[in-house]
């Protein structure tokens, strides 16, 4: 926002914590046999072209996507 926009909204408006510039964002890598190096080497490079932007601090969490689906199996019991 620039301080036009601050002025157009007026104190009762504003956001709680204006200086806060946090972004975040997420990437799919496509699947490790579709491409030719590995997630830390991408890593690697978004680390070194963060580092040229002034003020700008970087953190790389990898996730993996892993889906577990259970299905319930019937249940044979015999009570005597």
């Amino acid at each position: 926002m620039t301080r036009s926009d601050w002025r157009r909204l007026g104190p009762r408006r504003r956001p709680t914590q204006p200086t806060t510039n946090v972004g975040h964002f997420s990437i799919t890598l496509r699947s490790r046999d579709d491409r030719s190096v590995s997630a830390d080497d991408v890593a690697d490079r978004l680390k070194k072209a963060a580092e040229r932007i002034p003020g700008a601090t970087l953190y790389i969490e990898p996730v993996q996507d892993i889906q577990i689906t259970t299905k319930a199996a019937a249940l044979n019991t015999n009570i005597r």
